[in-house]
């Protein structure tokens, strides 16, 4: 898929999803749309205070549906995503940053052509720019050539909290839960 395509469909409903979200006391956390050959998936990642369970997950599918058939941004055939963001939960707005101060996070952004991948503490946000310390380092990165970024999350400490010490039981990938996937999410094909 094209990049433009991509930005074409995310902006012509991310105003109205956020709206929407916001009316029933949700956060637009990120909002994806991707496609590969034939198979079109709108991911909405969303949270609120308290956390995200499945039902809500599936309310907000509903309303989304809805709304969606309203606006129409895709002609194909595609499927809707609402899910908790998880553990390591998207970072798309500089709001997003400021609130993780303090925690690990990983940006892969472009500059110059390349792209490049930053992991490190979030150290804050000054204008426009994510600042992370790397290795001892601080290291500026403009929002706007930032591509992805989520929080990272320590497995380790966290099955240690829990009372687990073999790191092994650790998720594959450790996105959001066992092999990648999300906590919690709700799927439609539209």
């Amino acid at each position: 898929m094209r990049h433009d395509e991509r930005n074409r469909v995310i902006h012509a409903i991310e105003g109205e999803l956020e709206q929407v979200l916001n009316d029933q006391g949700y956060e637009l956390v990120a909002l994806r749309y991707s496609a590969y050959k034939t198979a079109r998936t709108l991911s909405v990642y969303i949270d609120k205070p308290g956390g995200v369970s499945a039902d809500d997950c599936a309310q907000i599918s509903h309303q989304l549906s809805l709304l969606l058939d309203v606006l129409d941004p895709i002609p194909y055939r595609y499927q809707l995503i609402v899910s908790s963001p998880g553990l390591e939960r998207p970072l798309a707005k500089l709001e997003h940053f400021a609130r993780f101060q303090g925690s690990q996070a990983q940006v892969r952004y472009h500059e110059g052509g390349r792209r490049r991948s930053l992991t490190g503490k979030i150290a804050g946000t000054q204008g426009s720019d994510v600042i992370l310390l790397v290795e001892g380092r601080q290291r500026r990165v403009a929002l706007q050539q930032i591509d992805d970024a989520h929080l990272v999350c320590d497995w380790d400490k966290l099955l240690a909290e829990h009372g687990h010490s073999d790191a092994s039981a650790q998720p594959e990938h450790g996105h959001n839960g066992p092999k990648g996937e999300p906590l919690m999410n709700e799927v439609a094909d539209r």
